[in-house]
């Protein structure tokens, strides 16, 4: 019985510590919830997540995983603060695909350590993003990926507010 409650216990705390290493959801009103399903097409034995909405792009690393496959289909105009997908204790470790898409209105008002469209990204393929109407503080110098790490960025361009 001892033995039991003992693996009982080591079962618990591995399901907490597991649970405890889940990024958090991003604040804003425009919040991702379980019952949004994102539509996927698979591009060999591989899923790819098709991001269509902005609850779509706000669920990356809350409802869907940081290490998953996202393609963007249609322009996209912001409407809340953007929270940046990944941090450096999670980054974002999949592939991203633009797809010559624009987002706009990427807002970043509360200063931070790594701010941008990604937080941060380890080994990550992100590409073809074009960001406009950007507005971040003058001190973000990549606002693609805040902190990058082996990471391959291509094509991806910023036009700022006004």
């Amino acid at each position: 019985m001892k033995h039991l409650c003992m693996i009982f216990l080591a079962g618990l705390t591995i399901f907490f510590v597991g649970c405890s290493s889940r990024p958090a959801e991003p604040s804003s009103s425009v919040s991702p919830s379980l019952s949004s399903t994102m539509q996927t097409s698979s591009v060999g034995e591989e899923t790819c997540y098709l991001v269509k909405t902005e609850e779509d792009l706000r669920a990356i690393g809350s409802v869907y995983p940081l290490s998953g496959h996202y393609r963007l289909e249609n322009d996209i105009s912001l409407t809340q603060e953007w929270t940046p997908i990944g941090s450096p204790s999670h980054p974002f470790t999949g592939s991203f695909d633009g797809n010559g898409y624009t987002i706009s209105h990427l807002t970043v008002t509360k200063e931070a350590e790594h701010m941008g469209f990604f937080g941060a990204s380890d080994g990550a393929n992100i590409q073809n993003i074009l960001l406009s109407g950007v507005a971040l503080p003058e001190t973000v110098f990549f606002p693609i990926v805040s902190e990058s790490v082996d990471s391959d960025i291509v094509n991806c361009s910023i036009s700022y507010a006004s």
